[in-house]
């Protein structure tokens, strides 16, 4: 008489090979998330990192400032200061801090070089069309201050804007999936003019 033949039956063939495809399946779950935390915790770093420097960036050209001379939807003019005591602003005095749709980035803009210094009259001046034409004639250059700026809203303590000594800002940063909101405010060193 023959024995017993060792081996595995088919049942037992599909019942183990069934289990190693649960098994297999969820590592691959596993895996998955992982590497998805990994990328939400990169870009949390990323937007935070951004909101931090720009918004103390931000806050440091407003406390620096002599007065606010415009602001609109996206952008601030400033200026800096009366380096040559005329009491009169000059496109090198000037900074335009924008926030740009196209390319989703922060903006300062001054002077080119090589441009000559112009002297504006604060009374009659409408600084935000000037900068935005310097800017497109290129004499008003913008260094790149971030990345990823979804956008950038601001407001006055004062409906006139060479009037106003508070400067609320708030700056929005994207990554991924996920978006991060650095909102402050900053007093003009002078306390406006």
């Amino acid at each position: 008489m023959r024995g017993h033949r060792r081996g595995l039956t088919l049942m037992e063939l599909l019942l183990a090979v069934s289990a190693s495809a649960v098994i297999a399946l969820a590592g691959t779950t596993v895996l998955t998330a992982l590497t998805y935390a990994a990328e939400e915790q990169r870009d949390l770093r990323s937007v935070v990192g951004k909101s931090l420097a720009v918004g103390a960036r931000v806050g440091a050209e407003v406390r620096e400032a002599h007065a606010v001379l415009a602001v609109g939807d996206g952008f601030v003019v400033l200026w800096r200061g009366d380096a040559d005591d005329d009491e009169q602003p000059s496109l090198a005095e000037l900074v335009r801090i924008e926030a740009v749709e196209s390319d989703q980035t922060l903006k300062a803009y001054g002077i080119a070089d090589g441009v000559a210094d112009v002297v504006y009259d604060l009374a009659v001046t409408d600084f935000a069309t000037e900068t935005e034409n310097r800017i497109d004639g290129g004499s008003m250059v913008g260094l790149n201050w971030s990345r990823d700026v979804a956008g950038f809203e601001l407001a006055l303590d004062d409906a006139d804007a060479q009037e106003a000594r508070l400067v609320s800002y708030r700056v929005t940063f994207t990554a991924g999936t996920l978006s991060e909101v650095y909102a402050s405010a900053a007093c003009l060193r002078d306390g406006g003019l």
